[in-house]
């Protein structure tokens, strides 16, 4: 199973950008990407997020590489 970290950009109301909204799953391609743009809407995500939009069609997704050994 691969590890991924997901990255959203965020949006003000205005369009502005305001830096990206970052999760990350032990799961393969698919079921991390579907379960991100699940957790986009939930309370904890929308909260970190300060109310801010998300930009969901430039979502970036990359496999985790672990600086520590």
């Amino acid at each position: 199973m691969a590890r991924w970290l997901i990255e959203i950009p965020m949006v003000t109301n205005d369009g502005q950008p305001k830096g990206v909204q970052l999760f990350h799953y032990d799961a393969d391609y698919t079921a991390a990407r579907t379960q991100a743009l699940a957790d986009v809407d939930t309370e904890d995500a929308i909260r970190h997020r300060r109310g801010a939009r998300l930009d969901v069609s430039r979502l970036k997704i990359r496999a985790w590489v672990s600086s520590s050994t």
